[in-house]
């Protein structure tokens, strides 16, 4: 029924097929591999440092004239988060500076507080200092990022002597 011919091709067929069922796997070598992966912790943290005078106390303001600037401190950011982040600065009486905690006209003293290159308006209470949408490369180094906080005071001819008081507030929040 075979001829000749056709078992030649069917024995060839058979080794072919030997071959091909080993395929080049039998021949190849063999490799490996793995996942690689790091976690890089996230950074988030503000620092404030206040101006200190020349013998190492906290600056002390002494309101004989208006002025214009005094540097009150700085602010020092780390974030390496990717979404950004916002410092938003809040005053307790609503950017004024008064005696005690229910003060007379002539006990209260409006200032104007210069966050970086930008002037806050704080009569609402709060105000933001600087915000940014993406990852900050310079915030995320080990230094972070500094900006320095000024106050300006106006209206002090004709107030009363005393200590002049608000509380500020510095919060970091991610975007």
């Amino acid at each position: 029924m075979f001829t000749k011919f056709n078992r030649v091709l069917l024995a060839s067929g058979l080794v072919l097929t030997s071959l091909v069922g080993f395929g080049s796997s039998a021949f190849a070598e063999t490799t490996g591999g793995g996942d690689i992966n790091f976690n890089l912790p996230e950074v988030h943290e503000l620092t404030w440092t206040q101006s200190i005078a020349a013998d190492g106390s906290p600056q002390a303001l002494q309101l004989y004239n208006d002025f214009a600037s005094i540097k009150l401190g700085t602010i020092n950011v780390k974030s390496n988060v990717a979404t950004g982040f916002k410092v938003t600065v809040t005053s307790a009486n609503e950017g004024i500076i008064q005696v005690g905690s229910t003060p007379a006209t002539y006990q209260k003293m409006n200032y104007t507080l210069v966050y970086g290159s930008t002037t806050l308006d704080l009569s609402t209470g709060s105000a933001v200092g600087e915000t940014y949408s993406a990852l900050q490369p310079t915030c995320a180094e080990s230094d972070g990022c500094s900006t320095d906080v000024n106050i300006a005071v106006s209206g002090v001819t004709g107030k009363a002597a005393g200590l002049y008081e608000d509380t500020l507030t510095f919060t970091l929040t991610k975007n």
